[in-house]
């Protein structure tokens, strides 16, 4: 259970920052090398590409998406590299199970490429940065979410006209497969009245309400039956909120209903924003047909 809890905290409009936690660099000294060229994997396309910032170091990211077999992309790039010359310096699989990472280095420039499976596509983040000699590497510099500028307005998508979207909110996610549609929200009223306006307008639109948890009481229970002091979660930001302290303090409603005579379920769970809490809440919204 609390697996599934931990994954609401990582929208997908963090996806590529979530994934390149283990690339970075380069101190704005020039620049040498940054102007290599690396080519997209094969039969990919391009969802998203920008410079960040960690740390105050830079890092050119591409994230792409492919239907090609992850071995033949991974031995595309592991021959380009060969052919000029860099010296493969990490391997890494298997944290989670669909996750590899590999890294290339020549002389400062270093270049991570992460490869993510979801089911018959594969994501792939290439990055590029410098590595200067006495550097510390980027695995041990951490994380800041000042780094990470988050969407002041709604981000490309739509919002469901069956479910409302809670009041004083920007859209963060909008996330559709087949017909299941995945919407984030962050609002700045509390988690409170936020879950009493869903427990309220959700049965004016038609819908029941056919569980509600608080993850407090199951977090608690879940401690109880283990033995274990806390949950053993940590968020990849040194600035962001306490990551059990956020899960403990949400809530999970599951709705039925009919849309258009077909079956329908939604689950909503609401929690504290895990930037800073004074800032309100944040909502998480998953629908899907029978």
């Amino acid at each position: 259970m609390t697996n599934r809890f931990y994954s609401l905290f990582l929208p997908r409009s963090m996806v590529i920052l979530a994934i390149v936690i283990f690339l970075s660099t380069g101190l704005s000294r020039g620049e040498i090398g940054l102007d290599f060229e690396i080519p997209a994997p094969p039969g990919a396309r391009l969802l998203e590409t920008k410079p960040v910032s960690i740390g105050g170091r830079k890092i050119y990211a591409s994230l792409y998406e492919s239907k090609q077999e992850l071995k033949d992309i991974i031995e595309y790039y592991q021959r380009f590299f060969k052919e000029n010359n860099f010296k493969l310096v990490l391997d890494e699989k298997g944290r989670p199970k669909n996750r590899r990472l590999l890294r290339f280095k020549k002389e400062e420039l270093m270049v991570s490429i992460a490869f993510l499976e979801k089911g018959e596509k594969r994501e792939i983040t290439v990055g590029k940065y410098l590595q200067p000699e006495g550097l510390p590497e980027i695995d041990d510099t951490p994380l800041s979410l000042k780094d990470f500028p988050l969407p002041q307005e709604d981000v490309t998508g739509k919002d469901l006209k069956i479910v409302p979207r809670p009041p004083e909110s920007v859209r963060w996610m909008c996330e559709e497969k087949r017909s299941r549609i995945t919407l984030l929200y962050a609002s700045s009223l509390s988690v409170e009245r936020i879950r009493e306006f869903y427990r309220q307008q959700m049965y004016i639109q038609g819908w029941q309400m056919t569980g509600e948890i608080p993850i407090g009481e199951a977090v608690k229970a879940y401690k109880q039956a283990s033995g274990k002091k806390d949950l053993g979660l940590q968020m990849p930001f040194k600035d962001a909120e306490n990551l059990e302290e956020i899960i403990s303090s949400a809530y999970f409603l599951e709705f039925r209903g009919k849309v258009e005579g077909r079956e329908a379920k939604v689950d909503i769970t609401i929690f504290p924003n895990f930037i800073d809490k004074k800032l309100g809440s944040m909502v998480q919204i998953e629908y899907g047909e029978s």
